[in-house]
């Protein structure tokens, strides 16, 4: 998705990139999204078979895996209380967050529901006539690694699961690892560089279908 406020305008991201190739390109990227969320019904749905793309790039699992200091619905009741409250609860677990996160180990999607809700999204939307890509979840920086318990330990494993899945259902992968320096300095988010690699991957794989 783009990220004006660091440098990844619109027309830097891959679905601009690809739409520019020539391709028709319906983006139904979402922010916070994560394989629980995709997996409903309605928005497989909404946004894809409804749509029949001849393609479908699956984007999907940074989300689900990252350490996380509350579950949704604790955010969802931090955000009841008085911001002022809410503030010191987030400030103080924040300044503990390697301990806390190694004591919790809390994710929005663990690997075993990662792998039923990837596997259903593609069940739902597989056809003869359709091309299925998966793109790895990307290595997170050296910053993350030490604020958080696990995080790289989550992305390998939650990556091993996407390369199972991509042999069990027969789907191409796009493993963004392969092009170094892609992340913004948040450790987590494509910069300009990725979208770029991702983009003439994408062309490569559709063209050589």
């Amino acid at each position: 998705m783009p990220r004006p406020d660091e440098g990844v305008e619109y027309e830097s991201t891959y679905p601009f990139l690809l739409a520019q190739n020539g391709h028709e390109v319906i983006c139904k990227s979402k922010r916070a999204n994560d394989t629980k969320i995709q997996s409903l019904k309605q928005n497989i749905l909404d946004d894809v078979l409804f749509l029949n793309p001849d393609v479908v790039i699956i984007h999907l699992g940074i989300v689900d895996c990252a350490p996380r200091l509350f579950t949704r619905r604790e955010t969802r009741l931090l955000n009841l209380v008085p911001i002022s409250v809410s503030k010191i609860i987030i400030n103080l677990f924040s300044k503990h967050r390697y301990k806390i996160t190694k004591m919790r180990k809390i994710s929005y999607v663990n690997a075993v529901n990662y792998r039923v809700n990837l596997s259903k999204i593609i069940k739902e939307i597989q056809s003869e006539n359709r091309k299925i890509i998966l793109i790895k979840i990307l290595d997170t920086n050296s910053s993350n690694l030490q604020r958080s318990f696990g995080f790289q330990e989550n992305i390998e494993k939650y990556n091993m699961i996407i390369d199972d899945i991509a042999i069990a259902f027969d789907l191409d992968i796009l493993d963004p690892n392969l092009c170094n320096n892609g992340l913004l300095p948040d450790g987590i988010h494509i910069n300009k560089k990725m979208h770029d690699y991702i983009a003439k991957k994408i062309i490569g794989l559709v063209v050589n279908a």
